[in-house]
């Protein structure tokens, strides 16, 4: 049985992604229960399970603190790693956009390199008025935003946040890079 995982207000996402890594490291005999009925039909290995598992770990980690629950991390846990399983299983792409989720540590990433102007210019020509307003406002913010931050700014929902950036991406994707 696992033991319940204490953690605080002010944990960082880089603290909670190593928290999940620590805790998949510590539990893979029960990820190999929970993904027994699901594996033979993955297209995957042992280490893309615990791959899998690490970010349904983490999945559950926020769930818990954002609903106040630190008990409840392993049924959080279970539900989103078996329906991951059973979409991996069924061939279905479990993440389409890694929207929320930093898989590495602040400290071993690089900074992006910088876009050049002209790039910038011709992605935003490619786009609507309306996309261009979100690319600029994107391009101004000092850290990552979420979907739920770009729909609080332009006043649409989660969803038709989640649409537009996807227009946005395939559109600007077309520029060469």
């Amino acid at each position: 049985m696992t033991r319940p995982i204490q953690y605080n207000d002010e944990i960082s996402t880089g603290e909670i992604w190593k928290l999940s890594l620590q805790w998949v490291s510590v539990n893979h005999k029960l990820i190999r229960q929970f993904a027994s009925p699901y594996f033979k039909h993955m297209a995957a290995d042992r280490d893309d399970l615990y791959q899998e598992a690490a970010i349904a770990a983490y999945k559950a980690f926020i769930n818990c603190h954002e609903k106040g629950e630190p008990n409840r991390f392993v049924p959080y846990f279970r539900v989103i790693f078996k329906t991951n399983c059973l979409k991996m299983a069924s061939g279905v792409r479990t993440i389409d956009f890694l929207e929320d989720y930093q898989f590495t540590s602040p400290e071993e990433e690089e900074e992006p390199p910088v876009p050049e102007k002209k790039k910038i210019e011709e992605a935003l020509n490619k786009v609507t008025e309306r996309q261009r307003k979100i690319c600029v406002w994107l391009l101004q913010q000092q850290e990552p935003v979420k979907f739920e931050d770009i729909s609080k700014q332009f006043k649409v929902s989660r969803r038709h946040a989640f649409r537009m950036m996807s227009n946005i991406y395939e559109r600007i994707s077309q520029v060469a890079p």
